[in-house]
This record gives C-alpha cells, sequence and structure tokens, in this order.
C-alpha cells in the first residue's frame, strides 16, 4: 500500500509539475511571469516597426502587437478592421476582400509547447474550434518577422530576439538577511559558548550549553513577565492561581 500511495504521489506531482511549467502567470497581455527569475515581456517586438505581417497565395496575417487597434489594409479600396491584435485577410487582385478579426488583447494567453512559450488566443478565431497560436521564437536576428506556418490552424511564428525569457536574479529581502544574521550569531553563541566551556572549565554533556541557568529560568521569567502585564504593571501585584490559568 506504501508503495502504491508513493507512486501515486510521483504521478499526481509529476502531473502539477509539467502544468505548472505549460503556462505562465499573465500580468498583462505582453508581460507573464514564469516563475521568481524568469519572465516573458513581448512589448518591445514593435519597437521599430508598426506591425509584422505575412502573406501566403491570397491570405495575410498581421499581428499589432498586444494592445488593441484598428488597422487599414494598405491596398487600393483600404479596409479599415479593428479594434485586434491579430488580424487575417483574403486578398483578390492584390485587394482585401475580406478580413477578420482572429484575436484581441484581451484573449492573450501564454502556453508552452516542448520547446517554445505561445502566445494563443483563446476563443479567439472565426471558427470555434481553432484558437490561433503565435509561437515566440527566440532569435538573434534584430529584425523581427512574422511567418505563416498553418493556415488551416491559423498557426504562426514570431521571431525576435525581444521574445526571448528574460532572466533576473533578486538579491535576498530583508527578512532573509535578518534570519541569516541571527542563525549565524545564534550558531557563534552556541558553538563557540560551548567550545569555552568544554576547554576552559571542563564542562561536560548539558552543562556546556552556555548561560544554562539562565535558559533553564527563561520560561519562568516570561510567565512572570505576562502576569506583571495582565496586573496593569503593578508591582506589588499578588499573584494567584486564577492568575496563572489565564496565562
Amino acid at each position: 500500500m506504501v508503495e502504491i500511495r508513493n507512486i501515486l504521489l510521483f504521478f499526481s506531482s509529476t502531473i502539477l509539475f509539467l502544468k505548472i511549467n505549460a503556462e505562465c502567470l499573465r500580468a498583462n497581455p505582453c508581460f507573464c511571469q514564469i516563475n521568481e527569475n524568469e519572465k516573458i515581456d513581448i512589448s518591445r517586438v514593435l519597437e521599430e516597426v508598426t506591425y509584422l505581417n505575412d502573406t501566403i497565395g491570397k491570405t495575410t496575417y498581421t499581428f499589432l502587437g498586444c494592445k488593441d487597434v484598428n488597422y487599414t489594409y494598405p491596398y487600393p479600396n483600404s479596409t479599415t478592421i479593428g479594434p485586434g491584435v491579430l488580424l487575417r485577410g483574403i486578398l483578390e487582385n492584390d485587394t482585401i476582400i475580406n478580413s477578420t478579426i482572429l484575436g484581441t488583447a484581451n484573449q492573450i494567453k501564454f502556453t508552452k509547447d516542448d520547446k517554445n512559450y505561445l502566445i494563443t488566443f483563446v476563443n479567439g478565431s472565426d471558427t470555434k474550434n481553432i484558437q490561433p497560436s503565435i509561437t515566440l521564437l527566440c532569435d538573434n536576428i534584430n529584425q523581427p518577422f512574422l511567418k505563416l506556418i498553418d493556415d488551416l490552424n491559423k498557426s504562426l511564428v514570431l521571431s525576435s530576439p525581444r521574445v526571448c525569457i528574460l532572466t533576473e536574479h533578486h538579491g535576498m529581502s530583508g527578512g532573509s538577511v535578518f534570519l541569516l544574521i541571527l542563525f549565524i550569531v545564534a550558531s557563534i553563541y552556541i558553538i563557540g559558548g560551548a567550545a569555552l566551556l568544554y576547554f576552559i572549565r571542563g564542562a561536560r554533556g548539558v552543562e556546556m550549553i552556555p548561560n544554562i541557568e539562565f535558559w533553564k529560568n527563561l520560561p519562568g521569567l516570561v510567565k512572570d513577565g505576562a502576569i506583571f502585564l495582565l496586573s496593569g504593571c503593578r508591582p506589588n501585584f499578588v499573584t494567584t492561581a486564577e492568575t496563572y490559568d489565564r496565562i
């Protein structure tokens, strides 16, 4: 029974681990926190360009970043569509004859496949069974580009060094520093004091504990202090069994 329980715990923890690592916590449409030290921030992808697009055959896809905007296709008989962040247009004779918003900023969800993180537009397709997605490909090429992989499933790839996972190392918090100092001081006090008592006074066993009489009397001192406070800080207060029961 113990072995079966351990196996179940192992698989449940593994599934939980995979689930945690499949997504990162989205703070806004551009930003998600993977863990304490890692994050993804795609807000700077379109700093140098207004939009990214890719056209294959009669289909063109346009990515407008993380903020919903109205977009006008730069073709004859201009067509304005929006607000949204992922658009799809159908061309005929170099003219947009039909356009669709595939995703908006509030539909962005960060997920992860085997290798890369993606932004998936949940409920953001003109087909209910398909959720458009953009794979974030970390690349050293300075000029970002958008590439259509699968028009049927509305899958694209966004390549840029600005979609890479950002790693930052945080310093120790004030509480951690305090606890570390407290641990070091306590270790020096106990180990150093025990060594001095051992070699100088020849103490053995519990006698090696520094100020052992103080530590023995500490619970009683704490109780007396509590009684003194409950008495209104009156030095002539007489303790009773009822007072001790209140402690």
